[in-house]
């Protein structure tokens, strides 16, 4: 037996499903040209996805907004590099750098809108 198929049976898995889903399922991967495996996996992940994926997604829009709003040369460099990191990081790496830079591009960000919040003309 070969490691992949090793490792493809220690995660099987056995799944009864109620009367029509079968079929159900097989439609749908038949539309989206993929096995009936590979439509099952696509549901799962989308309704369950890695949190490492969404971490990575996260900080990528803090970056992107922090892009957007304009701020200051330093919020600027840091979304620069939180993207940089992003790109060459690690999955392992990725809980330790979100919690270290989504704070301080959380930090820099709430503190540059304070700002201008306090500088928008009164009515």
């Amino acid at each position: 037996m070969k490691e992949s198929d090793s490792r493809t049976f220690s995660d099987a898995f056995t799944l009864r499903m109620p009367d029509g889903m079968r079929q159900r399922i097989k439609v749908g991967a038949a539309r989206n040209n993929r096995s009936m495996n590979a439509e099952i996996i696509a549901l799962l992940e989308k309704e369950y996805p890695d949190p490492r994926t969404d971490i990575r997604a996260a900080l990528a829009r803090i970056a992107d907004l922090a892009d957007a709003i304009g701020g200051s040369p330093e919020l600027r460099k840091l979304a620069a590099h939180v993207r940089n990191e992003i790109a060459k990081a690690e999955d392992h790496e990725i809980a330790a750098m979100a919690a270290s830079y989504g704070r301080s591009l959380l930090g820099l960000l709430e503190h540059e809108l304070h700002q201008a919040i306090n500088h928008l003309p009164t009515k």
